[in-house]
């Protein structure tokens, strides 16, 4: 097991932080992602904020993110809160498509503003298309989801996030266009190794270092307490999640809610991309992911069973899975962490447990 990075009290570390959500996304990917929940916006609608962030890349490009428990608990009883209030929630959402159009215009015309007003842009876009619907449905009751309007909300805006192409699309660009501006070179890679602090105030001189760690293989550990930042490099990040989500790495076992009955065996393949394109995916092999969403629809047509680290019933793998009527569990929170891509695993759907049967180089 690794030395935690140095900036972690082992005990702070083992008692303060929980894990959050995972992404596909680089370091500046996350520290972007980060500002949705640390911004004055975020404030103003939720009346809380979540200013210290934990980020654990486990595979490149790919996060697993932790925050503090009480900003952690905070956060989840102000969408409580904003449940109560139907015509807010309402009010919220149907802002939600609206900016939503917008950013589609914004995507088709490819006319942007500075990189700091298009992140101010996203974030608004990100708190009420995605965070609000994504959290809030889980805290109606049954007779708040009577309200066909208040539903088809939610479902609309569960159903099609633009924040992946927005990011892709608008915020990328901008940002390699503010670094080429500044004279660094490789823009498309070097971007993935600076945070969005550190790009706004020009701090460019902290990639070659980073670019050395990642050709080197090492896995970035990113953390924002209280405004400051420090990115640390491990060459092991499962074991800091093991030890961070207190789980058994040995464990051939993972649990979740069933989402379709069924049994299916298989070869795992771990999806962490939106990008589906650049995948492959056998038939009958098993898809785990952190969530799903339409993008990778094409992908679950060929898949044996669905697994997933987050989401319930009205999560997206749930309704396809049910759909296409494969055997499907979400919920695991550590499938993607435990589950190593080609592992043989089988998915009993019928209890809501995925057993990993051979691991990748007969382990």
């Amino acid at each position: 097991m690794i030395t935690p990075p140095s900036a972690f009290d082992k005990k702070t570390t083992a008692l303060n932080w929980k894990y959050y959500l995972a992404r596909p996304f680089s370091l500046f990917g996350a520290s972007v992602w980060n500002y949705w929940y640390s911004s004055n916006q975020i404030l103003e609608i939720l009346k809380t904020d979540m200013n210290d962030s934990l980020f654990v890349e486990t595979y490149p490009d790919f996060v697993r993110n932790y925050r503090m428990k009480n900003q952690l608990d905070e956060f989840h009883q102000s969408i409580e809160n904003l449940a109560k209030d139907i015509e807010k929630t309402k009010s919220l959402l149907r802002i939600g498509l609206k900016l939503n159009e917008e950013a589609l215009e914004k995507l088709k015309n490819k006319k942007f503003l500075s990189l700091k007003k298009e992140v101010e842009f996203l974030v608004k876009v990100a708190l009420h298309a995605t965070i609000i619907p994504y959290w809030v449905f889980d805290s109606f009751t049954e007779k708040d989801k009577e309200d066909l309007e208040l539903v088809e909300l939610c479902e609309t805006l569960r159903a099609k996030s633009f924040y992946p192409r927005f990011v892709k699309e608008i915020i990328t660009p901008l940002a390699e266009e503010k670094l080429t501006e500044l004279g660094v070179k490789d823009t498309s890679n070097n971007v993935k190794l600076i945070t969005l602090s550190e790009l706004l105030s020009n701090k460019i001189e902290v990639i070659n270092e980073r670019k050395e760690k990642r050709e080197l293989d090492f896995f970035f550990v990113y953390q924002i307490r209280s405004g400051s930042e420090l990115i640390e490099w491990t060459k092991e990040p499962r074991d800091l999640v093991v030890q961070l989500e207190h789980v058994k790495e040995e464990d051939s076992t993972i649990s979740g809610t069933i989402a379709f009955a069924g049994k299916a065996t298989g070869h795992a393949r771990l999806i962490l991309t939106n990008e589906y394109h650049d995948q492959t995916l056998n038939e009958g092999d098993i898809l785990v992911s952190t969530s799903t969403n339409p993008e990778l629809t094409p992908l679950m047509y060929k898949a044996g069973a669905i697994v997933t680290d987050e989401g319930g019933m009205m999560c997206h793998a749930a309704i396809i899975a049910r759909e296409l009527q494969k055997p499907c569990v979400v919920g695991t929170t550590v499938a993607t962490s435990l589950i190593t891509d080609g592992d043989l695993i089988e998915v009993d759907a019928d209890r809501g447990v995925i057993k990993i049967l051979k691991r990748v180089g007969g382990q």
